[in-house]
């Protein structure tokens, strides 16, 4: 990738990189939806990431070539709002305008990109786009900006193009370790880090080729509204809650009859996926794969049935390996209604449960999967 990427970039600015920067994409163990409800997560950063080519530029505007889409776009450097309709443009002039509104405003540049996370699959390539993009221009301008203030430039970027997401993809792009998960606390935005230790057991991605795109309006926006409808109500009578993740489920089942049905069991799922986010962490570091694999499978049974986001797709795909010889368990990762989903199967099985599945998967639904086996590495870095 940085061979031709650098290539394309000689080709299409006559010049060449003055350096690299790669931003990883993500996996989350589990706690979907927890974050934007403050609540807590486990991810970590992948090998699969988004790499960019970057130099300053002696032109008075911004040009950005993307070599996936062999598109390019030039921009004004008082960029004021969003103005392009295609996806990864208005992440990059969202990123643009929100350094603005914080008073940055970047020197000339140039910059290609290109990467191989899959777009729409739930491993939050917008988050890898948009910090690998803040990194670059941190080091072209010398803000000496923190991780920490990148990952909430990068959030507020999202939210600028209608996502109105948590902090865990931004997060765990530019704080990732190697071979490391973090347990994140989405309110504090404390961290832990232990090693991932399976043993004999192996962590794999079967992306279910079903793309997931969120707008304004989007399901993901309507289920983060009905927490917080939950929360306005709860709040009447406890002042000291703040988000979900105060709330116990008496004090949920206490006003279940003063909410929408609907807005109750999205917000049980909420409660019951943050707790197992902690049983998850304690199960990992013993080694408990028994209860590992019931808590993937619990946490998909409440996405199916409480939280509504899955897809008869996904199902099948979860099913299938749930009920696999040598599988621990597996559930459906990401926002929704697609994606991939994450799996953890025995190193002996690995092969012959996932060319099973391709057959029937494209037997049941004339659709073609794809399958993953990561490494898990550090977060955007120079390279």
């Amino acid at each position: 990738m940085k061979s031709s990427l650098s290539n394309k970039f000689n080709e299409k600015f006559n010049a060449s990189p003055e350096f690299f920067v790669k931003a990883p994409g993500r996996i989350n163990i589990i706690g979907e939806h927890t974050d934007y409800n403050d609540g807590f997560v486990l991810p970590a950063a992948i090998d699969k990431h988004i790499l960019f080519a970057v130099s300053e530029s002696e032109e008075d505007h911004y040009s950005v070539y993307s070599l996936d889409f062999d598109s390019m776009v030039q921009l004004p450097n008082e960029i004021e709002a969003i103005s392009h309709n295609e996806a990864w443009i208005k992440y990059i002039e969202s990123t643009l305008v929100q350094l603005k509104l914080r008073s940055y405003i970047s020197k000339p540049f140039k910059i290609a990109f290109s990467g191989d996370i899959p777009l729409g699959g739930g491993m939050s390539s917008s988050a890898a786009l948009c910090c690998g993009l803040l990194f670059c221009l941190n080091e072209i301008n010398d803000w000496s900006l923190t991780r920490k203030q990148m990952a909430m430039i990068a959030q507020a970027t999202e939210h600028g193009v209608g996502m109105n997401c948590g902090i865990m993809d931004q997060y765990i792009s530019l704080f990732g370790r190697k071979d490391e998960v973090m347990l994140l606390d989405c309110r504090s935005l404390n961290t832990q880090y232990f090693q991932l230790d399976l043993g004999d057991y192996r962590v794999c991605l079967i992306n279910s080729m079903q793309k997931h795109e969120f707008s304004t309006d989007s399901e993901y926006n309507n289920r983060r509204d009905s927490c917080e409808r939950v929360v306005k109500k709860i709040k009447e009578k406890d002042q000291n809650v703040l988000a979900l993740r105060d709330i116990t489920l008496n004090q949920l089942l206490s006003i279940q009859s003063e909410v929408d049905a609907t807005d109750y069991q999205r917000s049980l799922y909420v409660i019951e996926e943050n707790k197992r986010v902690h049983e998850m962490t304690a199960a990992l570091k013993n080694g408990d794969m028994n209860k590992v694999g019931k808590l993937l499978k619990d946490s998909h049974a409440g996405m199916r049935d409480l939280y509504k986001i899955t897809t008869p797709e996904i199902d099948f795909l979860v099913d299938f390996v749930n009920s696999a010889e040598g599988a621990i368990g597996a559930r459906m990762m990401g926002g929704g209604f697609g994606g991939c989903t994450i799996n953890i199967i025995h190193k002996d099985h690995l092969k012959h449960c996932t060319d099973e599945l391709y057959k029937a998967y494209k037997d049941k639904f004339n659709r073609s999967l794809e399958v993953y086996k990561l490494s898990i590495e550090d977060g955007v870095n120079v390279v």
